[in-house]
């Protein structure tokens, strides 16, 4: 079972400088990556009994670009920019991963034959969440200790902890998002023995039986069996109903179940 616990941050002037510059930097990654994969449609998708009189790709057809192939850049991403460096390298898969979603259900329907939307470049402001994947690990980017919350490359935040986090759950990743009031954490916590909730079409139904004051008879209402008393109280009380909303403002409503 998965559930989220939200809770505010109390930074640093510094350090709320420190992640708007965070944003904005994946930002502009979020924007290149996704000009990366319109360019490559651009130069793998043409009509194929006309020319268009405006341009036509020429050269070679390029390699597809997904995922794997711009997480693979990221390093070569730090060394042209060196500002990269300091934001964590899974915040930056995350933005990534967050691209390669939004790309696929504009290209790839779902089930009911729908699609998305094309992603948009995103304006300054935009993008105001990062997230660390991975809390409390060895090679974690955020690890909680009491109410302090130590991010890499940021430092030590306060965390207020109106609601303790419930025992055996365990923080899985932390998401940092910036309101209007200010900056706020969001923990994804697990607890593997809880079991997750069915959908309602996994449960098959069975029959329960109920007995209706007034009728001799017991009727399976969870397979939509109907006995004939509870036909006429059904079929009598829907025609009560319509007489009921259309009384008089400021009667009596018992008067009319007399």
């Amino acid at each position: 079972m998965i559930i989220t616990y939200q809770y505010r941050l109390k930074p640093t002037l510094e350090q709320a400088s420190t992640m708007e510059v965070r944003g904005e930097l994946l930002r502009r990654h979020y924007n290149y990556a996704l000009g990366q994969r319109l360019d490559w449609l651009r130069r793998t998708r043409c009509q194929f009994d006309r020319c268009s009189i405006v341009s036509e790709p020429i050269g070679d057809i390029p390699e597809k670009v997904d995922y794997y192939s711009q997480a693979s850049e990221l390093k070569q991403t730090k060394e042209l920019f060196p500002e990269y460096k300091n934001i964590y390298a899974d915040c930056q898969q995350q933005n990534l991963m967050r691209l390669d979603k939004a790309s696929k259900r504009w290209l790839i329907p779902d089930k009911n034959g729908k699609r998305g939307g094309r992603p948009r470049f995103k304006k300054r402001g935009d993008i105001c969440s990062f997230t660390f994947p991975r809390v409390n690990c060895p090679k974690a980017g955020a690890h909680l200790t009491g109410n302090i919350l130590k991010l890499s490359k940021i430092g030590e935040i306060e965390v207020v902890l109106h609601r303790p986090i419930p025992d055996g759950f365990a923080i899985k990743q932390a998401t940092l998002l910036r309101k209007a009031d200010g900056w706020y954490v969001s923990f994804s916590l697990e607890d593997g023995t809880i079991p997750d909730l069915l959908p309602v079409v996994d449960i098959l139904p069975t029959p329960t039986l109920c007995f209706w004051r007034g009728i001799p008879k017991y009727n399976y209402l969870s397979s939509c069996f109907l006995a004939p008393g509870f036909t006429d109280l059904l079929c009598s009380a829907l025609t009560v109903a319509p007489q009921a909303s259309q009384r008089a403002h400021g009667g009596n409503p018992m008067s009319d179940w007399r």
